[in-house]
This record gives C-alpha cells, structure tokens and sequence, in this order.
C-alpha cells in the first residue's frame, strides 16, 4: 500500500500543478476544467497502459499500485471539471 499511496500522491500533485498553469493561462474556469479534463484522459490512458505493462513484466504489486492511483486521479479529476464547469 505504500507505493499506492506514492504512485496517488505524485498523480494528484501532478494534476493539481497542471490544473493551475491551465487556470493561470486561460484565466476563465470553463476553460481551465476543460484543460483538466483533457489531462486527466490522457493521464488515465497513460496509467492504464502503464499497469498494463508492468502487469505483463510480473511486477503485480506495481501494476495494483498504479491501477488504484489511475482510479483515484479519475475520480478528484473529473468531480474538479465537472465541478469547474457548474460554476
């Protein structure tokens, strides 16, 4: 569980970074949940296809690892679009 916990804690600070450059940048919150949304499906797909190949090297514990942080950045990511978009 440790390295879940550290595989989630660099994904959400990554997504939170990136959320604020985009907000920064664009300077309207539809466009910035926009940039996170966009940031999210595609840090999904890389942790998807990420596990996947460390579940195809035997590393399980890794791919586990990896798969829950996926999950956890979906979920934050796309409540905090889906949240930027209400306002």
């Amino acid at each position: 569980m440790k390295r879940a916990a550290r595989f989630s804690g660099i994904s959400l600070l990554a997504m939170f970074l990136w959320g604020g450059i985009v907000y920064l940048s664009s300077g309207s919150i539809p466009d910035a949940a926009a940039g996170i949304g966009i940031f999210v499906v595609l840090f999904t797909l890389g942790g998807l296809i990420a596990s996947l190949i460390l579940f195809s090297l035997k590393r399980r514990e890794s791919a586990r690892a990896m798969l829950l942080s996926m999950l956890v950045v979906l979920i934050v990511g796309f409540s905090v679009c889906l949240g930027g978009l209400s306002l």
